[in-house]
């Protein structure tokens, strides 16, 4: 059963669930393992500090459209790393985000 909890751990990565379409009494968050990995050349890791809540979002989690991916499209993050051929961006630039899965804690993009 999911329970309260701080969204800006420093100990784990988080990321919105949404356990039954329709209910948004369903929605939480859970561990996201997802980029354990070493970070690849061309992406960038980033850390969310802020995540857009539209109208797309909201259908998608009532329901009301088809749920092709988790909601959350855009977010204002903060670089904390970057792949080797990445070379506009700096660790520690805050930019603005465009891609899914955006309530998350930490995220990578291309």
């Amino acid at each position: 059963m999911p329970k309260s909890q701080e969204l800006h751990k420093t100990d784990r990565q988080l990321k919105l669930k949404v356990d039954q379409v329709g209910l948004l009494c369903s929605m939480y968050y859970e561990n996201d393992t997802s980029i354990a990995t070493l970070i690849d050349a061309d992406h960038v890791e980033i850390k969310i500090a802020a995540t857009g809540l539209n109208f797309k979002d909201l259908m998608i989690s009532l329901g009301q459209i088809p749920f092709y991916h988790e909601p959350g499209i855009e977010a204002a993050v903060f670089i904390i790393n970057v792949g080797s051929d990445i070379i506009d961006l700096q660790v520690g630039d805050g930019v603005c985000a465009f891609g899914r899965d955006c309530y998350t804690s930490l995220t990578r993009t291309l």
